[in-house]
């Protein structure tokens, strides 16, 4: 099989973070974009689109995880969403304020925004 798909990434170059933080979102972000790969059609319509950011600055570090495709109804949570919540919930254990958005809704796409306090 080959696929061109079509994911953007948008982020900076020296992006420095606490390694917990790192890892943490980096499994955020790895979950996120399996769900999309999985559930919104992009394998299938290729005017589905994954849009991937992770901006900081000297408090925060937004992730967030954007696509264009079937959407989900935010009242069931699978098995994607859960690990989500979890990792974000291993980051406030180590003291790393965080919440998690997951916005959604059949026919609408997904959106996934992460917000980490990365000041202790």
């Amino acid at each position: 099989y080959k696929f061109d798909i079509p994911i953007q990434v948008d982020c900076p170059k020296n992006l420095t973070l606490p390694p917990v933080v790192r890892v943490g979102l980096l499994k955020i972000a790895a979950e996120a974009i399996t769900n999309a790969l999985f559930y919104s059609g992009i394998l299938e319509d290729p005017g589905i689109q994954i849009a991937i950011s992770l901006s900081a600055d000297d408090r925060h570090a937004i992730l967030e995880v954007k696509d264009n495709g079937h959407g989900f109804d935010n009242r069931v949570e699978g098995y994607g969403i859960q690990r989500m919540r979890y990792f974000a919930g291993v980051l406030n254990e180590e003291r790393y304020k965080t919440r998690l958005v997951i916005d959604s809704g059949p026919g609408e796409g997904t959106h996934i925004i992460c917000d980490t306090k990365i000041t202790l």
